[in-house]
């Protein structure tokens, strides 16, 4: 059984941050959140391993500018909460 990860990487002045934001995805169990599996260090840069979520992100929803129809915006608060 292989599963698909995610790398997110932090350069070397933004460690706190990354080390932030593993806090939050290991505290947490959401559908729509990505589940934390490890942060590691790799030539100074700090990477968060998670598990993928295939389909759009909210920036990429988003980003086009688009306008959203009612139901739409309420499907994807109801994804968030």
């Amino acid at each position: 059984n292989k599963q698909t990860h995610a790398i997110k990487v932090y350069q070397a002045d933004n460690a706190q941050l990354a080390k932030h934001e593993a806090c939050f995805l290991s505290s947490i169990n959401h559908v729509n959140i990505p589940a934390f599996n490890c942060l590691d260090s790799i030539n100074g840069k700090f990477v968060i391993v998670m598990d993928y979520i295939a389909g759009y992100s909210l920036y990429e929803l988003i980003g086009d500018n688009r306008i959203f129809e009612s139901r739409e915006l309420y499907h994807i608060t109801i994804g968030l909460v």
